[in-house]
């Protein structure tokens, strides 16, 4: 389900299933979280990951905070979690680069993007992934981009 980011609430987050395996378990959100993340730059590219810093912006700031209220959540249901934010940098899970992404409105080659772009991604959390110490993480997966011309 797609949230107004500033409307987001994760009160009522419920599980379906979970997969155990040897290192630990993934468990999977009834509902996926889907929202809009601010404009930010990328800053690195790489097969599996985009890594993106938050800009001075108030956008960027309710988004920062949203996050921690969602990590939050988290930690009262689990031991503790392994943080989105590293400052004010964040990764997005690209792996599967099956998502569209836009430049004016039309469509454009993933691998055309570079550092420095300015982009707006709709993201999803569908799952946590949980380690045998009850330590929780989880990513933001790539829906759909837009990039942002200066």
């Amino acid at each position: 389900m797609k949230y107004k980011l500033k409307d987001l609430t994760f009160d009522k987050i419920e599980y379906t299933s979970s997969y155990v395996t040897n290192l630990g378990k993934v468990i999977n959100m009834k509902e996926s979280i889907e929202f809009q993340t601010p404009k930010v730059k990328i800053v690195n590219i790489d097969d599996e990951y985009l890594t993106l810093k938050i800009l001075p912006s108030e956008a960027c700031r309710i988004f920062f905070l949203k996050i921690m209220e969602f990590e939050e959540k988290i930690k009262q249901e689990f031991k503790d979690i392994v943080q989105l934010f590293d400052g004010d940098t964040f990764k997005v899970k690209i792996k599967n680069k099956n998502f569209k992404v836009y430049l004016n409105g039309n469509l454009f080659n993933i691998y055309h993007l570079q550092k420095d772009m300015e982009i707006i991604c709709l993201v999803s959390i569908c799952k946590l992934w949980i380690n045998s110490y009850e330590i929780a993480s989880y990513h933001l997966k790539v829906d759909e981009m837009v990039i942002k011309e200066k």
